[in-house]
């Protein structure tokens, strides 16, 4: 299975995380805002997290009709 989401790390840059919603928490005297990655892919989020890779974030709004 590690073999397989390695190859399609290697050749797929983007991954669909599917819908997730932004949350607010304090820090002190300031906010921040946290997004939870879906756990049914916990195994996918482990192996980038254990092959050290960095990650870069897109967002897309979706409106409330879709």
């Amino acid at each position: 299975m590690a073999n397989i989401i390695e190859n399609i790390l290697r050749n797929k840059k983007i991954i669909d995380v599917g819908e997730v919603r932004v949350t607010r928490s304090p820090a002190g005297d300031k906010e921040r805002f946290l997004i939870y990655l879906p756990l049914s892919r916990n195994y996918l989020w482990k192996i980038i997290w254990n092959c050290g890779r960095k990650v870069r974030v897109y967002i897309e709004v979706v409106s409330e009709s879709e």
